[in-house]
């Protein structure tokens, strides 16, 4: 079942009805707020799908029965049909592995509660192994996101100092 092709969807519709001047009530919107989030975490590991999943479900089914009953009212039986056909798709399309989620990087997950934490996009190669090796000095621990991002996390004062020592680095060259 493709979730958040289906969010999708329903996020593409609002806007659509948006443009036609339909006020879209806060329900729906904080609605389909909480499926995303809980989309998201739906797709991290370690998630208990039996307990978020039917939550997810409920969410989009509360979302699509205002958006279909308000798209059919202001856009025409015809326009609403063919957005009943879109979602129908979506629900069709197969749900994406975790593993090939990893990469939008949006939820850490292993890190002990009260750590801090940092992510660092690095756009010099050569100051990579730099990075680990400041963080490394400063007792943090470091690893790498499929995404090409360098996490640290650890004690947020030795956070704050590595990356004093790392900017001061990636000024100089």
């Amino acid at each position: 079942m493709g979730l958040e092709e289906q969010w999708r969807v329903f996020n593409d519709l609002i806007l659509v009805l948006r443009k036609k001047g339909v006020q879209i009530p806060k329900e729906v919107m904080k609605d389909l707020h909480s499926a995303k989030i809980m989309i998201s975490l739906l797709e991290t590991k370690g998630s208990d799908e039996s307990e978020i999943l039917p939550r997810v479900e409920s969410y989009l089914n509360s979302v699509e029965g205002f958006l279909f009953y308000t798209a059919e009212e202001k856009l025409g039986k015809g326009v609403a049909g063919e957005w009943m056909e879109r979602i129908s798709r979506a629900r069709r399309a197969p749900a994406r592995e975790t593993e090939g989620l990893a990469a939008r990087g949006k939820f850490l997950t292993g890190k002990r509660r009260g750590d801090g934490w940092v992510r660092i996009e690095e756009y010099d190669p050569a100051l990579s192994e730099e990075i680990r090796t400041i963080a490394r000095e400063e007792g943090l621990e470091v690893s790498s996101e499929p995404s090409g991002h360098t996490v640290i996390h650890g004690d947020m004062e030795s956070i704050r100092e590595a990356m004093k020592r790392i900017r001061e680095k990636a000024r100089r060259r």
